[in-house]
């Protein structure tokens, strides 16, 4: 194949038993494949065992010994070729080796591994692409150097920061030219400058004349010719620029000290078992012991490296280092938790498998502590009754709720009522009769100390308040309570209406007195839109904020009018807005985890709708209630707030150190931490891929002070790659609906990923990690004795 010139590089696989170089201008990587070799230059003097890898810089000389038998993956990465792409190359040095590099690097150094052996085969393919596949190798291995292995000096070489871009054209100019009968002169024209000034010149930067130069490039490739083609020496002569093959023939063999055709006598009978290792054009060397290694033995630790080692990510970027001293942190906080009450809709709803699973995966996952439903008395749950001519009933109108209530009793979880002031108004005394007959019912059931667990809430609807008839509500409200607690004296009734502006103000007449004879407060507190007016860009501190703002604005006015009552955030979501992109494929793991986290501090409890299909409006059946946040999507699937909470729940100990990016938390077995990428931004306008990857974090997170020892350390990664719902369905676009094998597969699939691996850890940990746009990152560090 036509090799790309050996002024940008080179890679061979050979056994080392005595190799000195004299320094070579370029990047070179010694990968050790079998047994081991010594090598000795004026940086260190260390032993390479097999797997190990070692990076030389330029200009290093360096001598490679060993008594035992080896096979060295060398690669030669020319100055030319390196700046060529990297403009600031000569500006630093690049520490790669096993005692240098640390843990939190080793997987960037297994994807250099996978790049060599996918070199070292693409050259022995020969095949038409070969080179391309190198190039493209080569440029990825570049990009993990100058990303993570690159160290600024302050000896900048002012010799190669003048390897002008005069001998860079003149090279690809031969490069380009070498078989035809080019001289200096003709290079020097194309350049513009004379010949004396470019001898000198090349002579000066590339370390020998021009038709050495030359006469090399025309050698590496005819030898080349002569071992992998079948071609007349005669031919191999003409196509690379020599005058005939008597020239050819006299030449050869003052290079090689042997004839063209006793050359590929030697070589090309072997070609199955040899590799040629091609002379080095940029040094002469002094006398060294190697030997070809055969390619039976070579090709299979090749491809046990490329099938052992994942190439980790095709994108390396810079990043931000972020140091946190737990010995400096002043934080010993208690871990928030908070009641959260699922709505399910009507109680008959927990008579559906379906739901019955749902409930059942939170309990395992979270503390879930009630259960709301709506329309208990007036909706179609209790039975009507009727006459019978039986001694004894066989019939109850509790049938269905019955099956229900029993269900929760099973989980431990109370029922959270609400009961809609409209229902009460119209029919007042019977509702009020079948709420008592209904709680003696379950009195009687399952005792009173699960059913004084039952809270009610009186649901006040925003289109039927009206501030000046609020003595209204206000008997209604004391009405219902009364009955409700003289049943079950402990009973708590709250209260919800519209008398909470936005702000978290109560600004209607008697309003006060309607919310000081209410056992808690509930309220709504949703952001508004984002239309495609609002900037495409939203500060994520003030998309949390408006919720936390409200919650401390409310809390400030019911301390100022000795109000002391919890307060119960009902419907509330991230941000909603008109399009699918919005509250569908836009992922919110990371921006709901932070909202959550700043309620906790003013409410005492939470809801949450349990799936997409109770979001629907009950007066628009076409319509979803954007207002409110759902813990699950279709056939059982899990929206982001589901492991939000598992996350939530998963947190032990104590908080010792966080931020608007950080949590970590200390507990008897180790420590916690979650790291977190909040963005924000209006997907109805800024969906396209490359403003979300702008949002991307890559972080070096060092944490000082951890009690030393050995720690199985566990990641949890939640992001749009790992436990997106809305990916995953994406991935099966069907207008034909979904069988259960795609349901399955989706449900297998919606999970964070994890990873486990064992670490010895001193006094300081660290760990690079890339967050996408709103991930959650959870470490945790367990002490293992």
């Amino acid at each position: 194949m036509p090799l790309k010139s050996l002024a940008e590089y080179q890679v061979t696989a050979m056994q080392k038993y005595h190799v000195v170089n004299t320094g070579y201008q370029g990047i070179t990587l010694l990968y050790v494949l079998k047994g081991s070799v010594n090598v000795t230059c004026n940086e260190y003097c260390q032993t390479l065992q097999k797997n190990d890898i070692l990076l030389i810089n330029r200009d290093t000389p360096y001598q490679l010994d060993s008594l035992q038998a080896n096979i060295v993956l060398n690669l030669e990465i020319a100055d030319a070729y390196c700046v060529r792409y990297y403009k600031n190359y000569f500006f630093s040095r690049y520490i790669l080796g096993e005692m240098e590099t640390p843990d939190i690097k080793k997987h960037y150094v297994d994807n250099i591994r996978r790049l060599l052996a996918n070199i070292m085969i693409s050259y022995l393919k020969e095949s038409q692409q070969s080179l391309l596949e190198i190039n493209h190798s080569l440029s990825h291995l570049l990009l993990i150097l100058v990303s993570f292995f690159r160290e600024p000096t302050s000896k900048i070489d002012h010799k190669a920061l003048t390897y002008s871009d005069k001998i860079k054209n003149a090279i690809r100019f031969i490069e380009d030219n070498y078989n035809k009968q080019i001289s200096l002169q003709q290079v020097a024209q194309h350049e513009y400058i004379s010949i004396s000034y470019l001898s000198r010149l090349f002579k000066k930067e590339v370390g020998i004349g021009f038709i050495e130069y030359l006469n090399n490039i025309k050698f590496e490739r005819a030898t080349h010719d002569l071992i992998h083609t079948k071609s007349p020496i005669y031919r191999i002569a003409e196509k690379h620029g020599f005058f005939d093959v008597k020239q050819f023939t006299k030449m050869f063999k003052l290079q090689y000290q042997t004839t063209p055709k006793k050359y590929r006598i030697e070589y090309q009978s072997n070609q199955a078992d040899i590799i040629f290792t091609p002379v080095n054009h940029y040094r002469k060397e002094p006398q060294q012991t190697e030997s070809p290694v055969a390619v039976a033995e070579l090709l299979p630790l090749l491809v046990n490296i490329i099938n052992t080692q994942d190439l980790i990510s095709n994108e390396y970027s810079s990043y931000d280092e972020q140091l946190i001293d737990l010995t400096q942190s002043t934080i010993d906080d208690t871990i928030p938790s908070t009641p959260y009450i699922i709505f399910v809709g009507e109680l008959q709803e927990l008579l559906k498998e379906n739901v019955k699973q749902q409930i059942a995966l939170l309990k395992e996952t979270t503390h879930i502590n009630y259960v709301e439903v709506s329309h208990l008395i007036s909706g179609n749950t209790i039975l009507p009754e009727f006459i019978t001519d039986e001694p004894t009933p066989t019939h109850s109108p509790y049938y269905n709720s019955d099956i229900a209530i029993a269900f929760l009793h099973k989980h431990n979880i109370a029922l959270f009522v609400r009961i809609y002031h409209k229902s009460f108004k119209m029919f007042n005394d019977i509702y009020m009769n079948k709420i008592i007959k209904f709680l003696q019912n379950y009195v009687n059931h399952y005792g009173l100390d699960y059913v004084q667990r039952w809270q009610f809430i009186y649901y006040i609807d925003e289109s039927e308040f009206n501030p000046k008839t609020a003595h209204e509500f206000f008997n209604s409200f004391v009405q219902i309570r009364q009955a409700i607690q003289s049943c079950i004296p402990q009973c708590k009734v709250g209260l919800y209406c519209p008398i909470i502006n936005h702000e978290g103000e109560v600004e209607s007449y008697g309003a006060k007195d309607l919310l000081q004879q209410a056992d808690f407060l509930g309220y709504a507190s949703t952001p508004d839109p984002l239309s495609e007016e609002t900037s495409q860009t939203v500060t994520p501190d003030n998309r949390v904020m408006c919720l936390q703002r409200k919650a401390q604005k409310l809390r400030t006015f019911l301390k100022r009018n000795d109000i002391n009552v919890p307060l119960y955030l009902m419907k509330w979501n991230t941000f909603t807005g008109n399009t699918r992109h919005t509250n569908g494929s836009y992922f919110r793991g990371a921006l709901i985890f932070q909202t959550l986290l700043a309620l906790f501090q003013y409410v005492n409890g939470i809801g949450i709708v349990l799936n997409t299909e109770m979001q629907q409006e009950e007066n628009k059946p076409n319509h979803i209630d954007t207002s409110r946040i759902a813990l699950f999507y279709l056939f059982n699937t899990k929206r982001p707030i589901f492991y939000v909470l598992k996350f939530l729940d998963k947190l032990k100990g104590r908080i010792i150190a966080r931020s608007a990016d950080y949590l970590i938390t200390e507990n008897p077995y180790g420590y916690q931490m979650i790291l977190t990428n909040v963005s924000v931004f209006n997907p109805h306008i800024s969906i396209q891929a490359h403003l979300i990857q702008s949002f991307q974090q890559q972080r070096l997170v060092s944490l000082m002070g951890i009690k030393p020892g050995n720690y199985q350390i566990k990641k949890y990664t939640f992001d749009q790659q790992n436990g997106a719902v809305y990916r995953q369905y994406l991935y099966f676009s069907t207008k034909f609906g979904y069988d259960q094998e795609i349901i399955e597969y989706i449900n297998r699939n919606t999970v964070p990923e994890l990873a486990v691996h064992d670490e010895n850890i001193k006094d300081k940990w660290e760990v690079l990690t890339k967050l996408d746009i709103n991930a959650i990152h959870f470490y945790e560090l367990k002490r293992v004795e």
